[in-house]
């Protein structure tokens, strides 16, 4: 029996090893491939080309089946790539204990490439590179949405100079055009339309369409550099055509059905271009490193030689299991991670500061009124106030907070207002044990139609300490304008940078099963973005309110 199972072993090592291997891995993913197709269906992202993308990963891999058959044939376990399956899985660690499910997404993409590479060395690893790196089209890309106002800036650009080119006067405010002659027309280039959900599926469509059609490295990454331009000039082609239709149809034509429907001449005019530049480009002349660069993806010419793993092969090729059953069982033996014991209460934010005096708004919740009324103090347990419009209760949140927010944020507001007309207002979030009760500024203001035209980072001096750091956004909708500043601080640490506050809180809650309670501090201040005036205003707010701000334990 023991001769049967060593001869087993030796005829059937890899794809023994291969197959446990892979079933671990899908257990241990399941998560995040849920997570996947959860924000394959928000509208926000604009995935729904992710769904085709896992199915052109697989069919390159049938393409290749041939050579990674050989090359699976003679493989053999890598350090490297042990090393980089290691890391990837203390990546989905950080992520899946830490609640932040694109480290998990991340850590997928990795795994993708480093498991193989793992188990069978780096021919595999070549052959498996592209469509491991194409699934990277999957991945939400929401940290772009501040570039949404610089597509929509150039788009309204261009558009207006080839309008004016063709004859027909416009003017461009901003991103909006209007025009000067005939029945005339008002067009805003507003987000929907920046090009944006285009760029990302073009971007996808342009890697898949290089790489099986264009021969080498260099000309196969100089095409999917185009998608770029090409997705915004085929975004401008929209624009001016929704123009054109309004100058002889009107704007209720141009604005109605050929609006909603004008997209696909997006992504028709870009496609074409699309093709038309891998002609061009494949007719270019060789270059001088094309040979560094497409190489033979086997590591060489000849077939590899297939041979039965030795001992110490097994040994390396079972660390790769090992660890993702080791994964598996401190996932479910585990405990969940312990919230802060401290309570975290946030105090009355002070009545005035400078020359400003604070009111301490109030909000109806019913969804026809929404009313908000202002009050000099705080409510006590036992007063009771109704809303003067429509008689319903009040709240120390609005209705989409409650509704959004879990129930153990803490939340204080006030409005601050001086006799110049100035208005800030100010709000302190204290978190919960969910992460949800805070989250990035820049991510809501676009869902609610406003467009960020600057973000920076201020140094705020304070006496008796360093300085502060605060986040300022510039932000805009039509006529409205104003800035938001915020920070974040907990107990060991004082941050205006969501990215330093995402890894330490996912680190404290991966690494010493520690829910950390964050407050996030946001001041609105309703002044043109005026870069010197707004910049002075927000320093001074802000030396201001810190000292006053007392967070019970922070």
């Amino acid at each position: 029996m023991t001769i049967t199972v060593q001869s087993i072993m030796q005829r059937h090592a890899r794809g023994l090893f291969g197959a446990v291997t892979l079933a671990l891995a899908l257990t241990l993913f399941v998560p995040t491939f849920a997570w996947m197709t959860y924000e394959f269906g928000l509208p926000r992202n604009d995935l729904s080309h992710g769904w085709m993308v896992p199915f052109f990963s697989a069919m390159v891999i049938w393409l290749r089946r041939h050579e990674l058959r050989q090359a699976f044939a003679a493989g053999r376990p890598d350090w490297r790539g042990i090393g980089l399956s290691v890391f990837g899985l203390a990546l989905f660690w950080l992520g899946n204990r830490g609640g932040q499910m694109r480290f998990c997404h991340l850590a997928l993409l990795l795994e993708v490439w480093s498991l193989p590479f793992a188990l069978f060395g780096p021919r595999v690893a070549r052959l498996m590179m592209f469509p491991a790196a194409f699934l990277v089209f999957t991945m939400p890309m929401g940290f772009l949405d501040f570039f949404t106002i610089r597509l929509r800036l150039i788009t309204a650009t261009a558009s207006s100079m080839l309008l004016n080119g063709m004859g027909i006067p416009v003017v461009r405010e901003g991103t909006a055009l209007h025009a000067l002659a005939g029945t005339g027309f008002n067009l805003d280039v507003a987000d929907p339309c920046s090009g944006l959900r285009s760029l990302f599926a073009m971007t996808a469509l342009t890697a898949a369409y290089a790489y099986l059609t264009v021969r080498g490295r260099l000309r196969q990454t100089l095409l999917f550099l185009l998608a770029v331009p090409l997705a915004v000039f085929g975004n401008t082609v929209r624009i001016l055509s929704i123009a054109v239709v309004a100058r002889f149809f009107g704007s209720e034509a141009a604005t109605g059905f050929y609006h909603d429907y004008s997209g696909y001449v997006v992504f028709l005019v870009a496609v074409l271009l699309m093709v038309q530049a891998g002609h061009w480009i494949g007719r270019l002349p060789g270059f001088r490193l094309e040979a560094l660069f497409n190489r033979d993806v086997s590591g060489c010419g000849a077939a590899p030689v297939a041979a039965p793993w030795r001992v110490r092969d097994r040994l390396r090729a079972g660390a790769v299991p090992l660890a993702l059953a080791l994964i598996l069982v401190l996932q479910a033996r585990l405990p969940l991670p312990a919230g802060d014991a401290a309570d975290l209460m946030v105090p009355e934010l002070p009545a005035a500061f400078g020359d400003y005096r604070g009111d301490i708004p109030l909000f109806c919740h019913n969804e026809q009124c929404l009313h908000r009324i202002l009050r000099v103090t705080r409510p006590d347990g036992g007063e009771k106030l109704t809303c003067p419009k429509c008689g319903g209760p009040l709240f120390d949140r609005s209705l989409g907070e409650a509704t959004v927010l879990p129930a153990d944020t803490v939340i204080a507001k006030r409005l601050y207002s001086a006799a110049s007309g100035a208005d800030i207002e100010m709000s302190v979030v204290v978190s919960g044990r969910s992460r949800m009760s805070i989250h990035r500024p820049e991510l809501c203001l676009p869902a609610q139609g406003f467009a960020m035209t600057r973000a920076r980072t201020l140094s705020v001096s304070l006496p008796g300490r360093g300085p502060l750091s605060v986040r300022v956004v510039s932000v805009q909708k039509g006529t409205t304008r104003f800035i938001l500043c915020y920070w974040f601080k907990n107990r060991e640490r004082e941050t205006s940078s969501h990215a330093v506050r995402i890894l330490s809180d996912a680190w404290a809650r991966s690494v010493h099963n520690r829910i950390n309670r964050w407050v996030m501090f946001a001041l609105t201040v309703n002044l043109p973005p005026d870069a010197t005036a707004a910049d002075d205003t927000v320093r001074e707010a802000v030396a201001d309110l810190y000292p006053q701000i007392r967070i019970g334990g922070a």
